[in-house]
């Protein structure tokens, strides 16, 4: 299997050619193709400023995500992998990516959060269901930033980790809650499998700081580094 950096390349200029670089916010590779574990394709975002976009560039951009898939299609042929044909990557705008944050993909249930479960391939065609993926994909990917503005990348990859501890520690036991008991179900709870389990170890460094950043705001109460309540 090819490296994560001549796929990163490869989509790089993919992405050029099929869009204007200038309403491109971001692109990054996410999942466990950063990690080295993939087993099927390989996942990547495309976030757009839709803002930027009038009317008719608009429906100029439906034409621009087609050719552009065309290019993840052969690319995955080009390094060896099977490309998802119900889902060929994430192009999506930054106000999704906005809306995802900020909760979107959670529904409500007795003033609980919760998300739904993943039972069927029909399942993943649901709305609330892309907003959790989109959610997730910012705290899934190693090194994978592609092009755009990395700061807001970065900025963006926190906020998300943030709404999704908020949620995690909401649903674990209460009295204290350890480090491990956030690595554990952090990505449980949003249906994945055990091959994030890579990712929880390499994500670890994030959620500390974000649990102290939590524990300052007033969110949560931590004893330390590792514990908290």
């Amino acid at each position: 299997m090819f490296g994560v950096e001549l796929a990163k390349n490869l989509f790089k200029d993919a992405i050029k050619s099929s869009f204007n670089e200038e309403h491109i916010i971001y692109a990054f590779l996410t999942g466990p193709f950063t990690f080295g574990s993939a087993k099927h394709d390989i996942d990547m975002v495309v976030v757009i400023d839709n803002k930027r976009l009038n009317p008719l560039e608009k429906i100029e951009y439906q034409k621009r995500i087609l050719k552009f898939v065309e290019k993840y299609l052969r690319i995955h042929k080009f390094l060896g992998y099977a490309p998802d044909l119900d889902f060929p990557s994430d192009v999506v705008t930054y106000t999704q990516i906005e809306d995802s944050i900020n909760g979107r993909g959670f529904d409500v249930k007795d003033s609980k959060l919760y998300l739904r479960k993943i039972k069927t391939k029909k399942d993943y065609f649901n709305t609330k269901i892309d907003y959790r993926v989109y959610l997730w994909e910012l705290i899934t990917s190693c090194e994978g930033f592609i092009l755009g503005d990395y700061t807001k990348y970065i900025v963006d990859k926190f906020r998300a980790l943030n709404t999704i501890l908020l949620y995690t520690i909401s649903k674990l036991e209460s009295g204290k809650v350890t480090l491990r008991d956030i690595k554990e179900k952090i990505f449980t709870l949003a249906g994945l499998d055990e091959r994030y389990d890579v990712v929880s170890d390499y994500i670890e460094p994030m959620i500390v700081y974000m649990l102290r950043i939590m524990s300052f705001q007033g969110y949560i109460a931590q004893e330390d580094e590792k514990n908290s309540s």
